[in-house]
């Protein structure tokens, strides 16, 4: 499938397969705020790696990747479909040698999960026992495998790692088989939770692992371990630098590169 190479706005001079450009448009009227601030939040931090949970065709991770030149990823995406575009648009990118995909749902426990496939790359996708979505429209119901983070990133201790977790209603799950990967290490984490997805639960987990709220951007909830962005003026500064990178696209101008 013939590769497009986007010439403005946050992806500009990115590579995207012409299949996915069919959910770019609608990404970016519900999504661009997130991920710009979430590519800030990362360069507050001076992460390391990122793992974008539930990645879709991969936006997050392509934007990351270029804005984050010293940065490392891994990108869960269990519907095969998805997965493929997924995969496709980061070996097509200078991201191959940094970026990883992986055909998996991340829960609490390791095994097989039954996933609602929507069809289309769709972002309503999720696994069935958590879905907050109703099953009208469902093309298929398919069985994928589940892995914990705790097992996949059991390599990384002490490192700064900037977390995208949207999947559906699963997200209390994917920290459930965290705990330990979120204590080892300083994180940011934005989790989609403002859908009537478990919003308590997320809370409490977080809780319980010492990460604090750092505020609210739609649907989406920021937290973190990190003590220096615990002070509410700290939390004020990080979303004002935030929203300014996001004018600056507005503007046709470019975000720094680190």
């Amino acid at each position: 499938m013939r590769e497009v190479i986007m010439s403005h706005g946050v992806f500009g001079g990115i590579e995207l397969r012409e299949e996915s450009l069919r959910r770019l448009s609608f990404f970016l009227k519900i999504e661009e705020i997130q991920l710009i601030s979430l590519v800030s939040l990362s360069r507050a931090l001076n992460a390391e790696w990122f793992l974008d949970i539930g990645a879709n065709v991969g936006f997050y991770s392509l934007v990351m990747g270029k804005y984050s030149r010293h940065v490392r990823g891994l990108a869960f995406e269990p519907t095969p479909e998805t997965y493929k575009q997924l995969r496709d648009n980061l070996s097509s990118s200078s991201l191959a040698s940094r970026f990883s995909a992986i055909n998996a749902a991340v829960s609490g426990a390791r095994g097989s999960l039954q996933f609602y496939d929507f069809g289309d790359c769709s972002g309503r996708n999720g696994v069935v026992s958590t879905s907050i979505h109703r099953r009208d429209g469902v093309k298929s119901v398919i069985d994928v495998p589940a892995v914990t983070l705790d097992e996949v990133c059991s390599h990384l201790v002490d490192r700064r790692c900037v977390l995208k977790i949207d999947t559906e209603g699963h997200e209390a799950e994917v920290i459930r088989g965290g705990r330990k990967f979120l204590r080892d290490n300083t994180c940011i984490v934005q989790i989609e939770a403002g859908h009537g997805n478990g919003g308590g639960a997320i809370d409490s987990e977080l809780s319980g692992l010492m990460y604090s709220p750092l505020f609210e951007i739609g649907p989406d909830r920021y937290y973190s371990n990190c003590q220096d962005y615990f002070q509410s003026e700290v939390r004020l500064d990080l979303l004002e630098r935030a929203l300014k990178d996001t004018l600056k696209f507005r503007w046709n101008q470019d975000m720094e590169v680190w």
